[in-house]
């Protein structure tokens, strides 16, 4: 990325952390711990876990997911602009295209991360501008555990971006994902009727992925971030979670290299539909 398009990725993470600040993080008593505040950015209400009976809480659940919606619009086009540009170049002078692809989905990793520490720290500053913070070692831990969910989750997508706007276009891409998402949002309302059914519940609640993003909803074998979790349910674990979600990248990053090894020089111009 050049130093503009990084400029305007700060300003992304900057107007949105603050905007989730102001929005969601509200303590009652005018103070707050940093465990119950990353809790609220996952999708907890106060010192309650996200209920998934109530559309209202899956729509603000959803609004909470809209900077990593940005970053997948903006970030999920930058392997696909090598195509259109220097498909040429790249696919008939590079030798080596999975060495390639291996940068480039360093690259798009590196500034997931950025973006997601520097949204999460801009929330935490606004906060505590506004409120008295109470930072605990359970709650830097939650942050960690927060931003690295959130950075494994965004990256997936924003990949699954770039290799269907090889296929289908960025538009149509992104749009796809995005949709496929919230789909995955709107399916949580399913564990509403599933309840009594200790089985299914926890199958259903687990293989959605979106459902992993809400850490009020697991339990920890640390006990001192289990305390400060108090999930409604020992069904999913945050160490679960996190080799879920390293496995859906891992399924992603093989898909997208085998198909930058195979696919052809591209001639289309999929945005216009010309050649």
């Amino acid at each position: 990325m050049k130093h503009k398009e990084i400029t305007f990725l700060l300003l992304m993470g900057f107007c949105c952390g603050s905007l989730l600040a102001f929005t969601y993080i509200n303590p009652y008593n005018g103070q707050i711990t940093l465990s119950e505040l990353i809790l609220q950015l996952s999708g907890s209400r106060g010192e309650f876990s996200l209920g998934f009976s109530s559309f209202p809480e899956l729509l603000s659940f959803s609004s909470k997911l809209l900077p990593t919606f940005l970053f997948e619009l903006y970030v999920g086009t930058s392997l696909y602009q090598h195509f259109c540009t220097a498909s040429v170049y790249i696919f008939s002078r590079t030798p080596n295209r999975i060495a390639w692809y291996a940068k480039e989905c360093i690259v798009i990793a590196r500034f997931t991360l950025m973006y997601q520490v520097f949204l999460v720290a801009i929330s935490v500053i606004v906060t505590c501008f506004r409120y008295n913070v109470i930072w605990t070692a359970t709650g830097w831990g939650l942050l960690i555990i927060h931003i690295g969910i959130y950075s494994l989750w965004s990256f997936s997508m924003t990949l699954l971006v770039n290799i269907l706007a090889i296929l289908l276009g960025s538009g149509n891409a992104f749009m796809i994902i995005i949709v496929a998402q919230l789909i995955c949002v709107t399916c949580i309302r399913l564990l509403n009727s599933l309840e009594s059914n200790g089985t299914l519940f926890c199958t259903v609640l687990n293989i959605n992925p979106i459902a992993h993003l809400v850490i009020g909803w697991q339990y920890s074998s640390l006990r001192g971030l289990n305390e400060a979790i108090h999930a409604p349910w020992n069904v999913m674990s945050l160490s679960g979670t996190i080799f879920y979600l390293i496995a859906i990248m891992v399924l992603i990053l093989v898909i997208g290299g085998h198909y930058v090894h195979k696919c052809d020089l591209i001639i289309s111009d999929l945005e216009f539909g010309g050649m």
